[in-house]
């Protein structure tokens, strides 16, 4: 679909290949993980295969277009996953009458031994230079905190369209010695454990594989209150909710955090212990659990039984 955020990554050659591939799967499970993947799984994969789409989009931020491919094609396959329950509550209305089972299974991350300080004056944020990501925002709110705390400073990793906007704000707000557009990093880790709050400032946001990050290394997030980030995000607790596009609060909040310590450091070590539930094992049991269910319910084999099968032959 043209209106898929990876279509230009693909050509005509690519989808052949692709439904080449596809056609030749027999048996197995095939797990696809974006709307066009999914829906070429559901129209062209034998019956015979467990397919399972991922979902990693509230449903109402798509274009009409996919949402007319979701509503035709999602019922045909054996399980969906998505990352929130928001989302779950989107697609049960939407497959309420069909037998597509759905699980809520969120993004795992690495959890790191090493764990930020919290005491560098740096903010950190970072993603696509786009108009949903919200860096105008951000741009804006820290503004009035650079007038209360100029050693303070903000480094937004990333790159896009609003590139240029986005460094024209800076110097037309003379912000060019507290604001700082660094390029795209390999290691956003690192970053993120050399600075003391993550800040995100999306107009809309799904998920936030950025704050389970940041919290992995002990730094609290000041957020929007978006779809993914109200459900990771303990307001007040490991972290900060605020209510979407309010640049004064979203000042307010950074303001708080910066100034009190004691805070910044209690919610640093909140969210390092909470983010947890994001880890390898613990979402990994859900993938375990999902993939037996849908093998005991396709051909009445518990899929554990089957690897050890395999192993053995």
């Amino acid at each position: 679909d043209k209106n898929e955020d990876l279509y230009h990554m693909f050509n005509l050659f690519v989808d052949l290949k692709i439904l080449k591939k596809l056609s030749e799967i027999n048996q197995g499970v095939l797990i696809t993980t974006i709307p066009s993947f999914n829906f070429l799984s559901a129209k062209f994969v034998n019956r015979n295969v467990i397919k399972i789409g991922q979902e990693h989009k509230y449903f109402g931020g798509y274009e009409k277009s996919i949402q007319t491919k979701i509503r035709k094609y999602y019922k045909k396959l054996d399980a969906l996953t998505c990352l929130t329950d928001a989302e779950i509550n989107d697609y049960q209305k939407l497959l309420i009458k069909h037998s597509t089972d759905l699980y809520k299974i969120e993004n795992a991350t690495h959890m790191p031994k090493e764990s930020s300080n919290l005491e560098e004056k740096t903010v950190i944020a970072a993603g696509r230079f786009v108009h949903e990501k919200g860096f105008d925002l951000l741009i804006e709110a820290f503004e009035k905190v650079a007038q209360q705390y100029p050693e303070w400073k903000l480094k937004i990793f990333g790159d896009g369209v609003e590139k240029d906007s986005l460094r024209q704000m800076i110097f037309d707000k003379k912000l060019y010695n507290n604001v700082f557009l660094m390029p795209k990093t390999d290691n956003i880790i690192n970053e993120m454990a050399n600075s003391s709050i993550y800040a995100l400032s999306s107009r809309n946001e799904s998920f936030g594989m950025v704050i389970i990050e940041a919290m992995s290394v002990g730094v609290p997030c000041v957020s929007y209150s978006c779809i993914g980030p109200a459900e990771i995000i303990k307001d007040g607790e490991d972290g900060v909710l605020v209510e979407r596009n309010d640049v004064d609060k979203l000042a307010e909040s950074l303001t708080t955090i910066i100034k009190e310590d004691d805070l910044r450091k209690t919610m640093g070590r909140n969210a390092k212990e909470n983010v947890k539930r994001y880890s390898f094992e613990v979402v990994g049991k859900k993938w375990e659990n999902l993939l037996n269910e849908q093998e005991f319910k396709k051909n009445k084999t518990p899929l554990k039984k089957v690897y050890s099968q395999i192993k053995v032959q």
